[in-house]
């Protein structure tokens, strides 16, 4: 009985080419939405400004992602021992098993503070915590909130958490109400 190997390369290089051109089509999407709604200037953004942004950041995401993918291709030759022939070898297995590894290191890291099924429920409390409390202490409070629980969950230290929510805070205010002039839900105890 004979075994047939699973064509990794190709399927890694079929999922690569997939995942550049959905972002791609969603980049250029949200470039050409964008465009519609009106971008505006910097001194006064119009309501594409970020989704243009978001895209063309997208774009360029989807570039790099091919490119880098191309330089792999390049850097794994086999000499056929025809004289300055060359057949190009793309190393992906290898790869794909280092990212593999790395992936299950990093996610050992970031949920040795909470068992899985744990941090799924602070998550979903998270979400929680954002729909009952954006009407009462405001989105910016919230969201900073959630993202420093979210970052103690990440194994970031109790100090750490807190500077990290402060930050989002302070960020989420200068861009969104001061630069962008974004009115912002306030919660009914932050309301002034």
């Amino acid at each position: 009985m004979s075994t047939v190997a699973p064509d990794v390369h190709g399927s890694t290089r079929r999922a690569e080419a997939s995942l550049t051109l959905a972002l791609t089509v969603l980049g250029v999407g949200m470039i050409v939405g964008a465009l519609d709604y009106g971008v505006g200037s910097l001194a006064a953004p119009g309501s594409g400004f970020v989704p243009l942004l978001i895209g063309i950041g997208l774009v360029f995401f989807a570039a790099s992602l091919l490119l880098s993918g191309l330089r792999a291709r390049r850097s794994a030759h086999v000499d056929t021992g025809a004289v300055g022939s060359e057949v190009v070898v793309p190393d992906l297995a290898g790869a794909h098993d280092q990212l593999l590894t790395e992936a299950a290191e990093d996610s050992a890291t970031l949920t040795a503070r909470l068992s899985p099924s744990l941090a799924i429920a602070a998550c979903i409390g998270c979400f929680a915590f954002v729909l009952l409390a954006t009407s009462v202490v405001g989105l910016l409070v919230t969201a900073a909130v959630v993202v420093g629980v979210l970052a103690y969950i990440m194994r970031t230290s109790w100090w750490a958490s807190l500077l990290v929510g402060i930050g989002f805070y302070v960020a989420g205010y200068l861009v969104f109400a001061m630069w962008l002039s974004i009115p912002l839900p306030f919660g009914s105890m932050t309301a002034g």
